[in-house]
């Protein structure tokens, strides 16, 4: 078995797919090594970046409590 140096491994890493670096990033929980931490963030950039792709990093919370009047001065303003 050929043995990867710290950047060779991070590379792997960045080559994963999405589930597999769940599963990676699961079973090395508690583990502080450079390359676990390295795959920790790119887990979490990855769901970050897939929240903003499809919307649910927005806060609906006070668009949805306007009332149809200032939901209307909202389109006036924003020209829709």
């Amino acid at each position: 078995m050929e043995s990867l140096n710290l950047d060779q491994a991070k590379q792997k890493i960045l080559e994963m797919d999405n589930k597999t670096l769940e599963n990676f990033v699961k079973q090395r929980a508690g583990n502080e090594s450079d390359l676990a931490i390295f795959a920790r963030n790119e887990l979490k950039d990855r769901q970050g970046l897939q929240a903003w792709q499809d919307g649910s990093l927005v806060n609906t919370d006070a668009i949805n409590k306007l009332s149809l009047s200032d939901l209307e001065r909202v389109a006036k303003i924003l020209g829709v």
